[in-house]
């Protein structure tokens, strides 16, 4: 029975991987405030966390490729500027599709190591019957961290972070601050 159940799985998706690329024309970015300066946006693929302020935009992942106008009209909706830094939780194709569009436009790309060496080869998903060509050059995360780094921007500290054991081995979480103004003492 087992066999069975996993034999009809295993014929189901890959007949969904066989299937025509999905059709994105229809897709619509949905732009959820979260707070002054931090949004989510809404499509198809992994959210999209925005910061927005007085440095520019900053995105955590990106979906899929042919939703790069979209995403770019709704970030400029909230922040008439260029996306000066992408931010990639992992390697999946639903949350990096978006790198090479961004980064030719000039966006730097972070992410864990991991990440860049998953993308910069060839990549064969056993469980999708799928071979995912090396990413191009201009998708590629230009700056990468092992266990972690800070950018200090729009007047707030975002902190990503590697995540070991999780989705994937280059698994990062985000998340944002912002700094209290601090009063030094002199002594007297």
């Amino acid at each position: 029975m087992k066999k069975t159940l996993a034999g009809v799985l295993l014929m189901g998706v890959s007949a969904f991987a066989a299937a025509a690329e999905p059709d994105f024309s229809n897709v619509q970015i949905t732009t959820l405030p979260l707070a002054p300066g931090l949004a989510m946006l809404i499509g198809q693929g992994g959210n999209i966390a925005v910061s927005t302020g007085s440095d520019g935009p900053v995105i955590v992942d990106d979906q899929f490729a042919p939703l790069v106008p979209k995403i770019t009209a709704a970030v400029k909706a909230l922040q008439d500027a260029p996306i000066r830094f992408v931010i990639n939780t992992h390697h999946h194709f639903d949350h990096t599709g978006g790198n090479e569009g961004f980064g030719n436009a000039g966006a730097l790309i972070f992410a864990h190591e991991n990440v860049r060496t998953k993308m910069a080869s060839e990549q064969v998903s056993r469980l999708m019957n799928r071979t995912m060509p090396a990413s191009p050059e201009a998708a590629l995360p230009v700056v990468t961290f092992d266990d972690g780094v800070t950018l200090h921007w729009n007047d707030e500290i975002i902190r990503v972070e590697h995540v070991a054991s999780a989705h994937t081995d280059g698994t990062a979480i985000s998340g944002l601050r912002r700094p209290t103004p601090c009063t030094w003492v002199t002594p007297s």
